[in-house]
């Protein structure tokens, strides 16, 4: 029996690009079997929008769900819990995909009938028209714990990635309580629960806007340290205390340094100081075991 892909997608103030990315869909060489949009409280035309495209494009389902603004891991939960598809794929409503993305899901699928996971590869697009290809799938090995390999590091784009949906449904799906790198934290549960499998192609292309969520560095910081601590002890399942504590301090230590080079490009010296300061303390409470 073929695999019915649902796709959800989060809106919020997204009038700008979501027509492309809508398009980017449409163009498919396989649809998909029904699209499902969150409008999560947009004050803009989004919601206009996406009903005009409701109407002219009756050739797939499409369909709109309106709730207040709650963020994206709630509006994706929504569309989740709304779908009818066996496999969930990922569309942010900037983000753009290539028109055999479905059609090599849907072969991966059939082709690993263990897997739990697709994911792919993706260029990033910037606002000033620069492109750069992220070979995502060279950093994972289909011999390895995914859970480990993404605790050391996140691999995967939201929009390169298709779940099935009762997975998600297992896990609970996104973190509401984080305001910045839900789908990371999701994919470190999912990634437990069996095995995923790549792509070796680009299907999609992530269009890196300045003012977004991502882009906010302190939060980010601190969203990634309590993700660090929150699945610290699951280590414990795929090695000993010692080697887990080398993959806590790296992550630690990556957080730090991220944000540092986050703050240095908005000429935030103050706060710098203060976040080598911070990594040097939360180094010294991973290894007294303040983390596990």
């Amino acid at each position: 029996m073929k695999p019915k892909i649902s796709v959800v997608t989060p809106c919020y103030n997204c009038e700008k690009y979501l027509l492309d990315t809508l398009n980017s869909v449409f163009r498919q060489t396989v649809l998909p079997n029904e699209i499902v949009l969150v409008d999560d409280g947009s004050t803009d035309s989004t919601v206009d929008l996406i009903e005009k495209i409701i109407v002219e494009h009756s050739e797939i389902n499409i369909r709109l769900i309106k709730q207040k603004n709650s963020g994206p891991g709630a509006a994706r939960n929504a569309g989740i819990q709304a779908s009818k598809g066996d496999w969930i794929a990922f569309l942010d409503s900037d983000d753009i995909w290539r028109e055999k993305k479905i059609e090599k899901v849907l072969e991966a699928i059939v082709e690993n009938p263990e897997a739990i996971m697709i994911a792919n590869d993706i260029c990033e697009v910037y606002e000033d028209g620069r492109r750069r290809d992220i070979f995502l799938h060279t950093y994972y090995n289909s011999n390895e714990s995914g859970f480990v390999q993404l605790y050391h590091g996140c691999f995967l784009s939201t929009s390169s990635v298709c779940v099935k949906k009762e997975i998600l449904e297992k896990v609970d799906g996104f973190d509401n309580t984080l305001r910045s790198a839900q789908d990371y934290d999701l994919w470190l549960r999912v990634s437990q629960e069996g095995k995923i499998v790549f792509i070796p192609e680009i299907f999609e292309e992530y269009r890196i806007r300045s003012g977004s969520v991502s882009g906010n560095v302190m939060l980010r910081y601190q969203c990634l340290l309590r993700i660090c601590r929150k699945y610290a002890d699951s280590l414990l399942e795929y090695m000993d205390k010692k080697q887990a504590k080398k993959y806590i301090l790296r992550q630690v230590a990556a957080a730090h340094v991220g944000c540092v080079k986050g703050l240095k490009s908005q000429r935030q010296y103050i706060k710098i100081l203060w976040l080598l300061i911070k990594m040097m303390l939360e180094s010294i409470n991973v290894l007294t075991g303040g983390y596990q």
